[in-house]
């Protein structure tokens, strides 16, 4: 369920790849105990895009500890919209950062490009060793200043986040009472789970046709049988916005 870039990245890697199931905890630990490489690395989004779900990042910081591993988090959907400040999921759970912290630019902050924080030595080996980075062309100045901005800006928007997620939550609770199948989300990406393609793509028309915009999701993004329309909330939506979603969606109003 990582996100593509990831998946990309672990395949550009040429390290051994082990796949485990969806927070799969107890399968992640059996590989990581029968593992027998010098450097092992856990790699997981914080918030999995598709189906609105977040990752159990204390319990993988536990075993990244019990095995002599390190984490990869991208904080993609979670930078700006969790923990204190917009610092993140790992920060709102009260975790050590972890060894390698990425994300983007380009969600929450509305701005482009994104981020890796790690230690000096394993930042500069990047820059110098890691080919799509170092053959892809930089930031604008006026993107990276926008961008910092942007920041800036979210680490003082605590109560926009607090109503972000109080109307997520309600929002959920709503769509799971109407018989909506939300796909386990617990966060402020909501997929509504419609099945087949062409089920997707009518409940997108449907949603467009009240002037709201759903981007049906198909197969490959999604397992097939599995098509959605993925709703991302965000402060900016008003309470009325939200209500007339819940109308269009039949689930009464918030």
């Amino acid at each position: 369920m990582n996100h593509a870039s990831l998946i990309d990245g672990a395949r550009l890697s040429g390290a051994q790849r082990l796949i485990y199931r969806h927070r799969d905890l107890e399968q992640l630990a059996g590989q990581l105990a029968q593992s027998r490489a010098r450097r092992k690395l856990i790699v997981t989004d914080a918030l999995f895009s598709m189906d609105g779900t977040l990752a159990p990042l204390a319990a993988l910081t536990e075993l990244a500890a019990q095995h002599g591993a390190w984490i990869l988090l991208d904080e993609a959907h979670t930078g700006g919209v969790y923990g204190p400040g917009g610092a993140g999921y790992a920060r709102a759970l009260g975790l050590p950062l972890p060894e390698l912290l990425m994300g983007t630019l380009s969600k929450a902050y509305g701005a482009v490009g994104g981020y890796v924080a790690a230690r000096r030595e394993v930042t500069d080996y990047l820059l110098n060793r890691a080919r799509p980075f170092i053959f892809t062309t930089g930031l604008p100045p006026a993107a990276a200043a926008a961008a910092l901005i942007h920041l800036l800006l979210a680490a003082e928007m605590e109560p926009q986040r607090a109503q972000l997620h109080a109307r997520a939550a309600q929002l959920r609770s709503r769509l799971e009472a109407a018989g909506w199948n939300l796909a386990g989300s617990e966060s402020q990406v909501i997929p509504l789970v419609a099945g087949e393609e062409r089920a997707a793509l009518a409940l997108a028309d449907r949603l467009r046709a009240a002037g709201i915009l759903g981007v049906a999701i198909r197969p490959p993004t999604v397992a097939a049988g599995q098509a959605r329309v993925r709703l991302t909330l965000t402060a900016a939506q008003r309470g009325e916005d939200l209500n007339h979603l819940c109308r269009v969606l039949g689930c009464g109003s918030l």
